[in-house]
C-alpha cells in the first residue's frame, strides 16, 4: 500500500473515531448531569467538606465560576441567583488579606455579574479598591518559599506575590476582568509582569508544567520522577482558559499566555490515563494511583475551552474530552455528589476517596460540562442582562421567614447574623483599637422578616439609626469591652482574660434556612487562638456555638483549658440567675423606655465547673467557667428574648425555657 493511500486511510479512520466520541456526547445528558450536581451541591453546601466554606473564600470561587457558566448556557436563572444572592451577604468585599491572591478569586464571576449590569458599583468598588491597593504598593520579595523582604513600612512575605501556581487561577482572571469593566490597561501590565515571574520561577521547560511552588523544583521521588501536583497544574490550566477569554486580542502577553496554554495542553494529553482521569502526581501516575477530580475537572475544562477557541485541533484533541467526561462522570454518585475530590492541600497525597467531595471540584466540573455544551453545538443565552434580572430576583425570593448572616465592611467590619426572631453581631478588624472586642451584640427585632442588612444600609445612608425604634425593632443592646451575650474568654488565674475583636471572620455558606458564621480570635501575641462557629436556623430561639481553642500554646499545654462565657448587664436593675444543677445562665434587664430583655446560656453539664458573677449593677457580668474537651473545644448555646418578640416576655417564662 503506498504512503498516499495509507495516510488517507489512517486520516479517515481519525475521523470516523472523533464523529464516534462526539456521537457518544449528547448536549441533553451533558446537561442533566450538570443540573444533578450542581443541585445537589445547593441543597447540601459544605457538606462532606473538611472544613466549612466562606463566602468569600478561594475554596468557592471555581464553583461561583461553574455556576455562572451553568446559567449561561441553560438559561436556568436559580444558578447565577445563588451567586448574587452570596454576593450580597458579602456586600461583595474581598477577603481582609491585602496582597493574599486567595482573598480576590472569588472577583472572577462577580466582575462578570458586574459586567452585565454596570449600574450596580458596589459589585466593582471594593474588589477595584483591593487591587489597586496591590499595584500602587506593589511587592518585589523574591518568589521563593519563605521570603521575606523589609521595607520601612512593613515585613513582605513570599504569599504577597504569585509564589505558588494555583495564585495563577485566583488573581489574573480578575485583573483582566477589572480591566474589562474600567478600560484601566494598569491591570494588564501588572498581570503580564507578575505571571511572567511565577512563570520564570515555577514552569518546567522540559514537562511543561509548573511546580507547586519552590519548595518542589529540587524534590524527586525514590524513582527520580518529579513532582507535579495534578490540582496545582488544574488551577494554572483553568485560570489561562479564565485570563484568555477576556485578554484582548491584540495584548502583547496574548502569545506568551497562548504558547504556555498550548504547550500544556499537549503535556496533559499525554499523561491521561486509561480511565479518563488525571492522577495526584503527573509525572508518575503509579505513585498514588487513585482518581482525582478537582484536577481533572480543570483538564477536561481547559481542553474543551482550547478546541472552542481555535486553540487545539478539536481531531486530535475531542476524544481526550469525551474520555475524560467519562472519567469525571464515573465518579458521580448517584445522588449527583462529585466524589473522589482531593481534599485541600498543596501536594499530591495519599487521601483521595470516593466519598469525599469539595466546592471547587463541583465547580471545576460545572465548567468542564458547561464548554462541552459549547463544543456540542449548543449556545449561550443571548440576553444575559435578563438572566441577571431573573437571578436578582431568584436571590431575594428566598421566603419571609430565612435566617442569614452578612458582612459589613462599610460598618468596620461587622458581620452579623438573623433568623425570624433575632440577630446577633460581633466586631471586626477595623475596631481593633476601639472599646469593643469579642462581645456579642444583641439586634432585637420584632418582624419575621430579614432586617440585617435593610437597617445598615438605612444607618450608613443616613437615611434612619437603626439605635432608633420604627417599627421592626432596634439595637438597644450595650456590649462595650464586656461580654455581651454570650461572648467567651479565657479565665486564668481567676481573672477573665479577653481577646480583642476577631482578626479572621468569614460568613459561611449555607442555605436560608440557617446562617453560620465563623470567627477566629486572637489572645496576646496569637501563640493561643479561638475559632469560633455560630448556627441560627429559621425557627430557633438559641444560636448553637462551638470554640475551639488551638495554636503553639495549646500544642505545648496538654492540660484543659479553662473558658469563661458571659452575660452583661445593661442596668442597675438586672437580675441575674442561673442554675449548676440544669446548667443554664440568665439575666433580665429593663430599659429605661420601657423595654425589657433577657438573654441566656444553656450549657454542657459536663464541661461546666463554676458560675461566677463579676461586678454590680450595670456591665456586671455573670459567667459560667468552662473545661475544654480532648480536641480543646467548649459548646453551648446562646440567646435572648425581649417583650415585643415571639419570644417568652418575662423572667418566669424565659429561666422555664432555658431550664427546659
Amino acid at each position: 500500500m503506498n504512503s498516499k493511500l495509507t495516510k488517507s486511510l489512517l486520516l479517515t479512520i481519525a475521523l470516523g473515531l472523533t464523529s464516534l466520541a462526539q456521537a457518544q456526547l449528547r448536549a441533553p445528558q451533558v446537561e442533566a448531569a450538570l443540573r444533578k450536581t450542581a443541585d445537589w451541591q445547593l441543597a447540601h453546601p459544605n457538606e462532606n467538606q473538611l472544613r466549612e466554606i466562606g463566602i468569600r473564600q478561594w475554596h468557592i470561587a471555581p464553583l461561583y465560576d461553574g455556576l455562572l457558566r451553568l446559567s449561561y448556557m441553560t438559561g436556568d436563572p436559580k444558578y447565577l441567583g445563588e451567586i448574587v444572592r452570596v454576593g450580597g451577604l458579602a456586600n461583595w468585599a474581598p477577603g481582609t488579606r491585602p496582597y493574599h491572591a486567595d482573598d480576590y478569586a472569588v472577583g472572577h464571576a462577580w466582575l462578570e455579574i458586574y459586567s452585565l449590569d454596570s449600574k450596580h458599583p458596589e459589585r466593582l468598588k471594593l474588589l477595584q479598591k483591593h487591587v489597586d491597593h496591590i499595584i500602587e504598593s506593589a511587592p518585589s520579595v523574591d518568589l521563593t518559599w519563605y521570603s521575606e523582604k523589609k521595607t520601612s513600612q512593613r515585613t513582605e512575605k513570599h504569599h504577597d506575590r504569585w509564589s505558588w501556581c494555583d495564585a495563577l487561577y485566583m488573581a489574573p482572571p480578575t485583573f483582566v476582568r477589572l480591566y474589562e469593566a474600567t478600560g484601566d490597561e494598569k491591570y494588564l501590565d501588572f498581570m503580564e509582569k507578575e505571571w511572567r515571574a511565577t512563570h520564570e520561577t515555577l514552569f518546567d521547560t522540559e514537562s511543561k508544567l509548573y511546580y507547586r511552588d519552590t519548595r518542589y523544583i529540587d524534590q524527586r521521588l525514590e524513582n527520580g520522577k518529579k513532582i507535579f501536583w495534578s490540582r496545582g497544574n488544574g488551577w494554572v490550566y483553568g485560570g489561562l482558559a479564565l485570563t484568555l477569554e477576556k485578554l484582548p486580542q491584540e495584548h502583547p502577553s496574548r502569545a506568551f499566555l497562548e504558547e504556555i496554554f498550548v504547550d500544556m495542553s499537549a503535556s496533559l494529553k499525554a499523561r491521561q490515563q486509561a480511565d479518563g482521569l488525571w492522577y495526584p502526581n503527573l509525572d508518575d501516575a503509579a505513585h498514588i494511583p487513585s482518581k482525582e477530580t478537582s484536577g481533572s475537572g480543570f483538564f477536561v475544562y481547559g481542553l474543551a475551552w482550547g478546541i472552542n477557541q481555535g486553540l487545539l485541533p478539536k481531531q486530535e484533541y475531542w476524544p481526550h474530552v469525551e474520555k475524560g467526561w467519562a472519567g469525571l462522570q464515573s465518579c458521580v454518585q448517584a445522588s449527583g455528589m462529585l466524589g473522589y475530590v482531593q481534599p485541600v492541600g498543596a501536594s499530591p497525597e495519599d487521601n483521595i476517596k470516593a466519598e469525599l467531595t469539595h466546592v471547587y471540584g463541583t465547580g471545576t466540573f460545572l465548567m468542564a460540562g458547561s464548554e462541552i455544551l459549547k463544543a456540542l453545538g449548543k449556545e449561550e443565552v443571548s440576553d444575559k442582562y435578563a438572566l441577571l434580572q431573573a437571578a436578582e430576583t431568584e436571590a431575594t425570593g428566598q421566603g419571609e421567614k430565612q435566617a442569614l448572616a452578612v458582612y459589613q465592611p462599610y460598618r468596620k467590619d461587622d458581620i452579623a447574623w438573623e433568623n425570624d426572631k433575632m440577630a446577633f453581631r460581633v466586631y471586626g478588624p477595623a475596631l481593633r483599637d476601639s472599646p469593643e472586642n469579642s462581645g456579642i451584640d444583641c439586634w432585637m427585632k420584632s418582624v419575621p422578616t430579614p432586617i440585617v442588612q435593610k437597617w445598615y444600609d438605612e444607618h450608613l445612608s443616613g437615611k434612619m439609626s437603626y439605635h432608633k425604634d420604627t417599627g421592626e425593632g432596634y439595637d438597644g443592646y450595650k456590649v462595650g469591652p464586656y461580654r455581651g451575650c454570650g461572648g467567651t474568654g479565657l479565665w486564668k488565674n481567676g481573672e477573665l482574660v479577653t481577646s480583642n475583636v476577631y482578626r479572621y471572620g468569614h460568613v459561611i455558606w449555607t442555605r436560608p434556612d440557617e446562617a453560620k458564621v465563623s470567627l477566629t480570635y486572637y489572645y496576646g501575641d496569637g501563640n493561643l487562638r479561638e475559632t469560633k462557629t455560630i448556627s441560627l436556623k429559621v425557627g430557633d430561639e438559641l444560636c448553637s456555638v462551638e470554640s475551639r481553642f488551638w495554636g503553639p500554646a495549646v500544642n505545648s499545654d496538654t492540660t484543659p483549658f479553662q473558658v469563661a462565657v458571659g452575660l452583661t448587664a445593661q442596668g442597675d436593675k438586672a437580675q441575674a440567675l442561673s442554675s449548676r444543677n440544669e446548667s443554664w445562665l440568665a439575666i433580665w434587664d429593663q430599659y429605661p423606655n420601657g423595654d425589657e430583655i433577657g438573654t441566656g446560656i444553656i450549657l454542657e453539664p459536663d464541661a461546666l465547673r463554676d458560675i461566677k458573677q463579676l461586678g454590680k449593677g450595670k456591665n456586671s457580668e455573670l459567667i459560667a467557667i468552662l473545661e475544654t474537651d480532648a480536641s480543646n473545644t467548649v459548646r453551648y448555646q446562646m440567646g435572648f428574648t425581649w417583650i415585643r418578640g415571639d419570644l417568652p416576655r418575662n423572667l418566669h417564662d424565659w429561666s422555664q425555657k432555658l431550664a427546659q
